[in-house]
């Protein structure tokens, strides 16, 4: 009763959409059976990872699932992983996450980074809200600039409780180059060592709309 009482309460905020077909898992997608994967994992918009021990990256779900649909992804205490996407050991040939548009992560103090790499131009295209809760392991910046880059329709950023310095990190963008403009909402909470939001000259136009 506990863990589901978990799960409703964190599932109940910070949402833009409900979904209607939901997938709970405490495991990996490549250990669920090939008939579940084509009959309900490729369909699915929504998957909640509870606790998920042998979760290594992200990456490697959406190959072996095929999540070419989803649009909510929330994960919480998945102590394996140190970075949730790493195109450095696992490198995609195509966009990913195209069609998600929120990413929840809580309660995760083994994550450092949330991407390792470069993503394909078009991948986290349409994400709008991002939210990162509760992960003590994060001490630089949840949106380093790898990935800064790629949520162009990000609307609502929420960073609660976690040990970071910044919020966003720069280097690596191009002179000139805009991101998001489209964000509107950020929530700041409890980040006892944050010392500036951006590190570095801000962009003005990305806080046009906030």
């Amino acid at each position: 009763d506990l863990f589901y009482r978990s799960v409703n309460v964190q599932l109940s905020k910070n949402t833009i959409t409900p979904y209607s077909r939901a997938l709970l898992l405490d495991t990996t997608i490549n250990k669920l059976p090939d008939w579940f994967n084509s009959t309900v994992t490729e369909r699915v918009e929504k998957i909640i990872y509870m606790e998920a021990r042998s979760l290594t990256d992200i990456l490697v779900e959406y190959g072996h699932g095929k999540l070419h649909g989803l649009k909510f992804l929330h994960l919480q205490e998945c102590r394996e992983m140190v970075t949730l996407m790493n195109t450095v050991t696992r490198v995609p040939n195509k966009p990913v996450l195209k069609s998600l548009e929120e990413l929840h992560v809580f309660y995760w103090d083994r994550l450092q980074q949330l991407c390792v790499g470069e993503l394909l131009q078009g991948s986290l295209g349409n994400l709008k809200l991002l939210e990162v809760e509760q992960c003590e392991g994060v001490a630089d910046a949840p949106v380093p600039s790898n990935l800064l880059q790629r949520p162009q329709n990000l609307e609502v950023l929420i960073v609660c409780a976690t040990g970071m310095v910044y919020i966003f990190k720069s280097q690596g963008l191009e002179q000139g180059e805009t991101v998001l403009t489209k964000l509107r909402e950020m929530k700041l909470e409890n980040l006892p060592e944050l010392t500036n939001i951006w590190n570095g000259p801000a962009q003005p136009a990305m806080f046009h709309n906030l």
